[in-house]
């Protein structure tokens, strides 16, 4: 059996940490070494984490000053001995059977990456993002269309890595929106011949709270105004220079972006500059959008919104 690194980062995760690790540590694929790094926590994150690290041998805890996720993760793989790499967030969990079932499916099909669906986990209701049946990506277009508009996403935590991938990494540098996005894009630009495996059952649950990044509109904004999604996926766009098809897969999910901006600043929020600024973007992606795949509705509502 392959050793499997599971990477935690956590911060001020009190609340949820012993949660996290106990979904972990009830894995069905007990060769595994668990790594958190507790980042600059204020309150009782380390001490739960070195009390369940006293207990089971495979959970090693790191502690750094508060420097963000993408750090943590960093120093989380630095210390990592595993063949395969799994992330967890802190304030999420995993299925008992979801190392051994993506595990299986890197063997079994020979490939780099295996994908698993997820379940949006919310106060009062479930959601599930899947693929409805077992399917093999051997094609850059097509894993990058999966991770940005198929049901698995380009998170980090719902996949299983070759240890390899992570060499020579570009992580990103000040990003604290879409940074799971674009380690997974930049993996797949550098790797042409990338295999992955998209499983359709969900085994990580994505636990939502209102106060999160996504839901909280302030942290989505940079202090000079712009839209953080925007920025964001500039930067992945500019991994992808000279590939034409991929380029206009990417404007459109852009002109997506700008929509759903302008949805989210139509709520009475003092983000006026913001908003038209959006509205003025969207004009230079009126005619991709006309002419994309997207359904006549879709098209209208596109159009109602960013300009009406």
């Amino acid at each position: 059996m392959k050793l499997v690194s599971v990477i935690i980062p956590a911060y001020n995760a009190e609340k949820t940490i012993a949660r996290c690790l106990q979904s972990v540590i009830n894995a069905s694929y007990q060769n595994l070494e668990v790594i958190v790094v507790d980042d600059g926590s204020t309150d009782k994150t380390a001490s739960i984490c070195q009390n369940y690290a006293e207990k089971d041998r495979r959970i090693k805890v790191i502690c750094q000053s508060n420097l963000g996720v993408v750090e943590a993760r960093k120093l989380a793989l630095y210390y990592s001995t595993g063949e395969y790499i799994s992330f967890v967030d802190s304030d999420d969990t995993m299925s008992v059977k979801m190392i051994e079932k993506l595990t299986e499916a890197m063997e079994l099909k020979y490939v780099d990456i295996a994908v698993c669906g997820y379940e949006v986990v919310w106060d009062d209701h479930l959601e599930r993002a899947q693929y409805e049946k077992e399917v093999t990506l051997g094609n850059t277009y097509d894993i990058l269309d999966a991770y940005i508009n198929g049901g698995v996403r380009g998170f980090l935590w719902n996949k299983l890595y070759k240890r390899e991938l992570f060499e020579d990494m570009q992580w990103p540098e000040n990003m604290d929106i879409c940074e799971d996005l674009y380690s997974n894009a930049w993996i797949v630009s550098k790797h042409p011949d990338l295999k992955v495996t998209i499983l359709p059952e969900s085994y990580y649950q994505y636990y939502m709270y209102e106060s999160s990044a996504t839901h909280n509109i302030e942290k989505l904004i940079s202090p000079s105004g712009e839209w953080k999604y925007l920025t964001a996926h500039r930067l992945i766009e500019e991994l992808f220079i000279g590939d034409p098809q991929i380029t206009r897969m990417l404007k459109i999910s852009e002109a997506v972006l700008i929509q759903y901006g302008i949805q989210m600043l139509s709520g009475g929020h003092d983000f006026s500059e913001t908003k038209r600024a959006l509205k003025r973007a969207s004009l230079k992606f009126l005619f991709i959008m006309l002419k994309s795949e997207k359904s006549i509705r879709e098209k209208i509502k596109w159009i109602y919104d960013c300009f009406l």
